[in-house]
């Protein structure tokens, strides 16, 4: 992906000598599975503990760890990032939501285009800048079909690339430097066909460039 050398410029430089490896991720077309009432300890795997500290943060982990909803389906999310660290990162986190099933991945947009038809999430979290086929024309093309809604994800968070986004039908913008509170915010928010920006870029959102925000 244009712009990342190496994990240590996201997540620093433990990233780069993780020993854990993230959850495995079984591709599948399960049905919906409900979900008991959430409990502090949550049935999370030491393996997903550990990789999530060294990507995240032992304080950002511990913000994360409980966000499960009694009685409610789980949001199934396609994770489209080319860069295996961040996709690393991604799943890890989410692993860790209740309420939230990673059903698939992909390395580029044209992956994904293939593969949510097939796997029918919920939410593609979708990567912008990725090889082969861009995030842009990717979320185009799935939500003209009307597959899945999408969160877009960026390195960059100029307006340029809000306005975008929202142009091609993602119905969120989230920087990839943003907390991971916002992601989780995005991805829920998103489910539910709402609109989603974190609230830093609606503040910092240049005059000329507000409508862009406000789509949001």
């Amino acid at each position: 992906m244009a712009g990342y050398s190496s994990g240590e410029r996201l997540y620093g430089s433990g990233a780069q000598d993780r020993e854990a490896e993230p959850p495995r991720i079984v591709e599948h077309r399960s049905h919906r599975r409900m979900l008991p009432r959430a409990s502090t300890s949550a049935a999370t795997t030491k393996e997903t503990r550990d990789i999530s500290q060294r990507l995240y943060g032992s304080s950002a982990f511990a913000q994360i760890e409980v966000f499960a909803r009694p009685e409610v389906s789980a949001i199934r999310v396609l994770v489209a990032e080319d860069h295996p660290v961040v996709r690393d990162a991604l799943i890890a986190l989410l692993a860790l939501q209740q309420d939230i099933e990673v059903v698939g991945t992909a390395a580029n947009g044209q992956e994904a285009v293939e593969k949510v038809p097939l796997l029918s999430p919920d939410v593609v979290l979708m990567d912008m800048r990725m090889p082969v086929m861009g995030g842009l024309e990717a979320t185009k093309r799935i939500t003209e079909a009307g597959w899945a809604k999408v969160l877009m994800l960026s390195q960059y968070d100029e307006d340029d690339n809000v306005f975008a986004s929202s142009q091609a039908g993602a119905l969120g913008f989230v920087p990839k430097r943003n907390s991971s509170l916002h992601l989780l915010d995005g991805i829920r928010c998103v489910s539910e066909g709402k609109r989603y920006l974190p609230p830093n870029l609606l503040r910092a959102s240049r005059p000329e460039k507000e409508s862009a925000a406000r789509q949001y």
